[in-house]
């Protein structure tokens, strides 16, 4: 059994070829296309980067099958017929600091074969990732921050604007670098203060905009990344200007940047 943290749902795995889910208050039984091949014994887990339980091993008919599946919500999807640890009773578990699961310990059972003490970490050969860097400038509404998820080819990634005035609209750019604009060739970072614009710099090449309006003092902008293996380890870089005729002589204030890892799932 494995918890989706995201809804609190149970999935659980068992019987011949079987899977149920924990509706809080009922169990119902799920019928996908596709399911694992040995279901008793088996190990799972849930991965925080990527949003899929990962499901290892298991036993059908007195055979081990060392399969890796992934469930996406609706259907599991076989990563890997072999290449995994061979164990089955052992432990399946996330660390945030890898950003991978990890298997320790287990066996396939037998006093001819006692259990191991073998460790072995699986996730995606390109994970992606956001981070933040810099800073922003004081507007109205305090400091405005930029955030975002990791971008996945063939999905859209989230970036999320707080601590903005309680109406109006901000700009978000997306460029290709962090030191230098695509245009121009500007040195970044650019600081903005003879502008008017005191304290605040550009972080970000602003090679795309997209206009967002502010709702209660935040926003919000879905980017879609093409579903293209060239544009794996790539790097996208994101910055918001505010209209903000409160804060300085330019009436516009900035947040810190954002660099967005392109990975794959």
């Amino acid at each position: 059994m494995v918890v989706d943290p995201r809804s609190g749902i149970i999935y659980m795995l068992g019987g011949k070829q079987e899977m149920w889910m924990w509706m809080f208050n009922d169990w119902k039984q799920l019928k996908p296309q596709n399911i694992p091949t040995g279901t008793a014994f088996a190990i799972a887990g849930f991965d925080e980067l990527r949003n899929r339980i990962v499901y290892y091993g298991g036993r059908a008919n007195n055979k081990f099958y060392p399969e890796t599946w992934e469930w996406d919500g609706s259907n599991w999807i076989k990563r890997l017929s072999t290449g995994g640890p061979n164990v089955g009773f052992a432990d399946l578990f996330y660390v945030p600091a890898l950003k991978k699961l990890v298997v320790f310990g287990g066996g396939v059972g037998g006093k001819k074969k006692p259990p191991t003490n073998q460790s072995m970490a699986y996730g995606p050969l390109f994970p992606a990732a956001y981070t933040t860097y810099g800073a922003g400038c004081t507007g109205s509404g305090g400091v405005p921050a930029l955030s975002g998820t990791p971008p996945w080819i063939g999905e859209s990634f989230q970036v999320d604007l707080s601590n903005l005035p309680s109406t109006g609209a901000a700009i978000l750019f997306t460029g290709f670098s962090k030191t230098r604009t695509r245009v121009g060739g500007i040195p970044l970072p650019f600081d903005l203060s003879p502008l008017g614009a005191k304290g605040c710099k550009l972080l970000a090449d602003p090679f795309l905009g997209q206009v967002l309006t502010i709702g209660q003092g935040a926003a919000q902008a879905r980017i879609p990344v093409p579903a293209s293996s060239v544009l794996l380890g790539f790097s996208l870089f994101n910055q918001a200007f505010v209209a903000d005729a409160k804060a300085n002589t330019l009436g516009v204030t900035t947040t810190n940047g954002g660099e967005g890892k392109i990975g794959s799932k």
